[in-house]
C-alpha cells in the first residue's frame, strides 16, 4: 500500500468506525502507522505464526474477524496508540509496536510491545521503530520513564530492548506470568529530560481534589 493509499483508506476508515486520528511516525527506513482493516492480509500472515505470537505473549490470530478486533483496538486506544511497522520502500507491513497501561503494575507504568515477522528479523528494523516511538512517547507526555515486559529466554527482543537504553529493573520483586505462564523481565527506559517539579504538582494537584 503507498502513502496516498493509506491516507485515503485512513480517512475512510475513521469515518466509518469512529476511530481516533493518531498521527504516523516516520523514521529512514520505516514508517509507522495506524493499522487499517486493509492490513488484515499482512497481519494474518505474522500473528497466525504461533513462534510470533508466542514470544509477543499473545494467542494466534487466526481469522479475519480477529484481526479486525485487534485493529479495532489499536485505533481506539488514543492516548495509547499501537503502529503497524511498514517498509518505507515496499508499503509492506511487517509488524507492530505500541504502547499500553500496565493495570498489574505497582507504579502504574506504560508498556511498550512489539513483535516482527519473521522475513524481516535480523535487518535492525525493530531497533529503529523502537527508538522512534519511544522518542513519541516522551516528547507526548509526563511520563519519566517506559517499561518494556520480556521473557527471560527472548533473547532478541533483550537485545532490541537494550540497544535502545533499555536498563532491566535490578530491583525486580515479582513474577509477572505471560498468557503462557511464562514469567516477565520488567526493563524500564527513562526520559532524560524529565523534570522532577513535575510530580511535586502533580502531588499539590491531588491534594486539592
Amino acid at each position: 500500500m503507498t502513502r496516498e493509499e493509506f491516507e485515503r483508506e485512513y480517512e475512510l476508515e475513521l469515518q466509518l468506525h469512529n476511530w481516533e486520528r493518531i498521527d504516523s511516525i516516520e523514521t529512514d527506513r520505516l514508517i509507522l502507522r495506524p493499522m487499517l482493516y486493509t492490513d488484515a492480509k499482512d497481519l494474518l500472515e505474522i500473528v497466525s505464526n504461533y513462534d510470533t505470537a508466542y514470544w509477543a505473549g499473545m494467542e494466534p490470530l487466526n481469522t479475519t474477524s480477529e484481526i479486525e478486533k485487534f485493529v479495532d483496538m489499536g485505533n481506539f486506544m488514543d492516548t495509547e496508540p499501537q503502529f503497524g511497522i511498514v517498509l518505507k520502500d515496499t508499503g509492506i507491513l511487517i509488524g507492530a509496536i505500541g504502547y499500553f497501561f500496565d493495570c498489574y503494575g505497582l507504579e502504574g507504568d506504560t508498556c511498550v510491545g512489539y513483535f516482527l515477522s519473521e522475513k524481516y528479523r535480523g535487518n535492525g528494523y525493530m531497533t529503529e521503530a523502537l527508538k522512534a516511538v519511544c522518542n513519541r512517547f516522551f516528547e507526548n507526555t509526563f511520563c519519566s520513564r517506559l517499561k518494556c515486559e520480556i521473557r527471560p529466554d527472548n533473547l532478541p527482543s533483550r537485545a532490541v530492548a537494550k540497544k535502545c537504553g533499555f536498563v532491566q529493573n535490578p530491583d525486580q520483586t515479582r513474577w509477572r506470568l505471560n498468557i503462557y505462564d511464562k514469567p516477565l523481565d520488567e526493563f524500564f527506559l527513562y526520559n532524560e529530560v524529565y523534570d522532577e517539579s513535575i510530580d511535586e504538582l502533580i502531588e499539590e494537584l491531588m491534594k486539592d481534589m
